[in-house]
């Protein structure tokens, strides 16, 4: 009895744990978002889900995905949800003083980028007229901010750093080094850093910043300590896994300046974990480990003198190892030749016969350097890799001064092959404008230098002339010196003179010729939009800024966008076409994502799950038009189901199982001597059966008497009396054909009369969460009356029936929304229901809905406020802190 105890135990435990290992990822926290409604309705079903099902999520207004989007789709991996569902706030348009802002926007999207310009006698923080910044996660990748240009620059107060001067004041171009504390980074990430003073400030301010490693992301299966929203440098973090789990990498993790070091672990299921693995004598293992992951195979080696007999490799299956090989007494010792020559070395002791195992030393001759192995060994026939003699590098003052450089650091011992050498321009001179920084560091390569060069300060290089001609072309110029250039026909230099002189900041104009042709404004128009600067004609190569008029985008989907002046022209005609924005939908997601439209395009929607829209279809589309969307589409949770069917007296119905969904027709029959008058069929319309028809004694049908006409009309038969089903025809004065009419238990269906057919009228008018109670029919007669009724909670305003009348309907009511309570805005207000309210997520207009702080707050609030009024689907929530 006790061992089938034991037996019943083990099998709930492993079918416990192969159900975490299918589902993965659970209900997701989207902050400033949230996901479709019904997966809060049904969070037990739908999670947790299982590896590679997508989730899609939307922000809230004014926050976007990482990409700049309203939605995005993430999908669940072994590792979480992947990319983690997050919501960015957007970039307020800022406040900027002494500039303008090129467009009107009032936020801007993540990844969105936007243009500014200072006004007269400001500069950006880059020291630029114009500049483009973009919105991050984080806000503007530099704040926009137009500063005063000034003559000198005083050095600010350097917190964890100190200053390689005690001067406090430079001039413009001057420089300043310092150097921040252990632990602490330079406004570009640096140790050390140089600040050059530029006409509107610092060009990066000096500071010193304690540095800092992200926050970790949550660890599947397992945990971690300490919890910090971020990390300082020498932090270090211990990782722990869940019973049953093991920590596959290293259990502990550092913050450096780099950031962290080595990667998190993982915790992994121990089912297919396989133990050390089984070594057979003589033998070794290159790398050894207390757990092996399954698919992970380890290589053995035999010792000295013996020979693998069996596979070189083995493998971890589902927990167990595959079939090692053996280790034998090799009868017959291998030997290697004479170990490999290595230049300006010799192998020590020389010997005539290397065994396996006999190992080898190297020397160097005198000036050389040992790299790699001191010694190598004979395996079984063959040498290990043998080092190198390599030369080290000497810095010759004679070449450093030939080409105006000198050593940025003094370099204590030697320099070695591979090492680098970081050199620096003399006081005076710069590197060449054509050569990378980078090249100032050099590599020492077997015992040779290549020196970078530089040139005098106040050295102006002679480009080829674009456009024009020039004898000095391609040649370098010493500061003062003066230089002839002849533009081609219709081009000239930016200030229309016939030379450019060397300046100490470079040649005083830009040896390029260009174009003297001007672009006008009355050369182009925009339709749909206007330019937004006052200028009339521009020179080739400058740009004009246009808008278009509101509910217009440029063809890129932008409401503002530029054109060039070229040297035939505009570079392209300015358009704003009509467009529709991307619409929100009520449960429902489009099937695109573009975030604008043109006129007549078309956007396929699909409802969410559980949820058809009004013609009872779940995926439609809409078309933008001139007036926006043709409409927006009503996603709505189906009709009630109808229970069991009404009794239809002296009459049965066809065999079927309740319940029955909504729409569901049900096919109707009378019993034997009896006849049905009405629908064969009745249909289940949220919750409600249709009219049911009747089924009379076949004896006790009533005749009809002659038809009687509202207008004056010709009958095709004379009989004063029909029977039940006996059909008849008649013609209208003034009219060439006959209408057809049927006796249906003594009443004409239809009355005949000659009433013109548009006074009859057609379906009811639909409304939105809610339909008609009786079977559509495709004509009603004048005076017909038909019933309405809401989905649930919504509330039916106007009159609960429509009449036919003079083929038209009369004002259908409303079904007014609903009040949908949002978990995650209660979430976010720190409340929660009050315990007497319903548990449904849903309220009636009219209805109060009552709120109470959750446990360990407090009002924020009034009191007054924690009791709301529904009124047509809005209301406002109070907050509690």
């Amino acid at each position: 009895m006790k061992s089938k105890g034991l037996a019943l135990i083990i099998i709930l435990i492993i079918s416990g744990e192969l159900h975490a290992e299918e589902k993965l990822c659970g209900f997701p926290s989207v902050e400033n978002g949230r996901i479709a409604q019904y997966y809060y309705t049904f969070e037990s079903y739908y999670f947790p889900m299982s590896i590679n099902q997508n989730l899609s999520f939307s922000c809230l207004v004014g926050y976007t995905t990482a990409t700049g989007k309203r939605e995005a789709r993430t999908t669940c991996t072994a590792a979480g949800w992947s990319p983690e569902p997050q919501c960015f706030k957007k970039c307020p348009k800022p406040d900027l003083k002494n500039g303008y802002i090129f467009d009107s926007k009032l936020s801007y999207k993540i990844q969105e980028n936007m243009r500014y310009r200072c006004a007269s006698g400001y500069k950006s923080i880059a020291g630029k007229d114009e500049e483009v910044v973009q919105c991050l996660a984080d806000g503007w990748s530099s704040q926009p901010t137009c500063r005063k240009e000034h003559e000198t620059c005083l050095v600010p107060e350097l917190h964890h750093g100190n200053y390689s001067t005690t001067q406090k004041t430079f001039k413009v171009k001057d420089r300043v080094r310092y150097e921040c504390a252990s632990g602490y980074h330079t406004a570009s990430g640096k140790r050390t850093e140089e600040a050059e003073c530029h006409p509107y400030g610092w060009a990066l301010t000096p500071q010193c910043t304690k540095l800092k490693c992200s926050s970790l992301r949550v660890i599947e299966n397992g945990y971690f300590h300490p919890v910090k929203q971020t990390y300082e440098e020498g932090d270090v973090v211990q990782f722990f896994c869940h019973k049953n789990y093991y920590l596959s990498g290293s259990d502990l993790i550092q913050c450096y300046n780099f950031g962290w070091y080595p990667e998190s672990p993982v915790c992994e299921g121990r089912r297919n974990r396989c133990p050390p693995p089984p070594l057979p004598l003589n033998s070794n293992l290159q790398a050894y480990s207390t757990t092996y992951r399954h698919g992970e195979t380890v290589r053995i080696e035999c010792g000295l003198n013996f020979a693998r007999q069996g596979a070189e490799e083995i493998r971890c299956e589902n927990g167990k190892w595959t079939e090692p090989p053996k280790c034998v007494e090799d009868k017959q010792r291998t030997t290697c030749e004479a170990p490999p020559s290595v230049g300006n070395g010799a192998a020590n002791p020389p010997s005539e016969v290397y065994h396996s195992g006999d190992k080898v030393a190297y020397v160097c001759e005198r000036g050389y350097h040992l790299r790699g192995p001191g010694e190598i060994t004979c395996n079984h026939g063959r040498w290990t890799l043998p080092p190198e003699c390599v030369e080290p590098c000497t810095v010759n003052v004679v070449d450093m001064h030939r080409n105006n450089v000198e050593m940025k650091w003094n370099y204590e011992g030697k320099i070695l092959h591979g090492d680098l050498i970081d050199f620096v321009c003399k006081q005076g001179y710069e590197l060449s404008p054509s050569t990378p920084p980078s090249e100032l560091s050099v590599q020492c390569n077997r015992g040779e230098v290549k020196y970078p060069s530089c040139i005098r300060k106040g050295v102006c290089f002679f480009p080829f002339v674009e456009n024009g001609q020039s004898a000095s072309s391609g040649q370098t110029y010493l500061e003062g010196a003066t230089v002839q250039i002849t533009c081609n026909k219709g081009y000239s230099l930016p200030d229309n003179k016939g030379s450019i002189t060397c300046a100490e900041g470079g040649w005083s104009s830009p040896p390029e010729c260009i174009s003297t042709k001007k672009c006008l404004k009355t050369d182009i128009v925009v339709a749909n939009g206007f330019f937004s600067e006052s200028e009339y004609a521009y020179s080739v190569n400058k740009e004009t800024q246009y808008k278009c008029k509101p509910g217009y985008m440029t063809a890129d989907g932008k409401t503002s966008g530029t054109v060039r002046c070229l040297q035939g022209g505009w570079s392209s005609q300015p358009t704003c076409i009509k467009s529709c924005d991307r619409p929100v939908l009520v449960n429902a997601r489009v099937k695109s994502d573009v975030t604008w439209f043109q006129l007549n395009d078309r956007l396929n929607y699909e409802c969410h799950a559980g949820y058809e829209n009004q013609d009872g279809r779940t995926t439609d589309s809409i078309v933008c038009g001139e007036d926006g969307w043709s409409h927006l589409p009503t996603c709505r949770e189906p009709g009630k189901a109808c229970r069991f069917m009404p009794q239809l007296e002296n009459g049965y119905s066809q065999p079927s199982v309740p319940p029955y969904r909504h729409g569901v027709s049900v096919v109707l029959s009378c019993r034997n001597a009896y006849t049905m008058i009405g629908n064969t069929t009745v249909t289940c319309i949220d919750g409600i059966w249709t009219e049911l028809p009747k089924c009379v004694a076949t004896n006790q049908l009533k005749r009809c008497g002659k038809p009687r006409f509202y207008v004056r009309g010709q009958l095709s038969s004379y009989t004063h009396e029909f029977n039940h089903n006996a059909r008849v025809s008649y013609k209208c004065a003034g009219k060439s054909t006959y209408v057809q009419t049927v006796c249906i238990n003594g009443k004409w269906d239809p009355e005949p009369d000659c009433l013109e057919s548009a006074q009859y009228c057609g379906l009811p008018p639909p409304i939105d969460n809610g339909d008609i109670t009786s079977f559509p029919l495709s004509a009603y007669s004048p005076g017909s009356v038909v019933q309405y009724r809401c989905q649930s909670f919504y509330e039916l305003r106007g009159n609960l029936t429509v009449t036919c009348r003079n083929g038209q309907w009369s004002e259908p009511p409303t079904c007014i929304d609903a009040c949908i309570i949002s978990e995650d805005r209660m979430n976010k207000n720190n409340i929660q229901l009050k315990r007497r309210n319903p548990p449904n997520r849903y309220a009636k207009t009219g209805d109060f809905i009552e709120f109470e702080c959750k446990s360990s707050h407090k009002e924020r609030t009034p009191i007054q406020s924690f009791r709301v009024l529904c009124q047509e689907g809005k209301f406002e929530y109070p907050t509690c802190e």
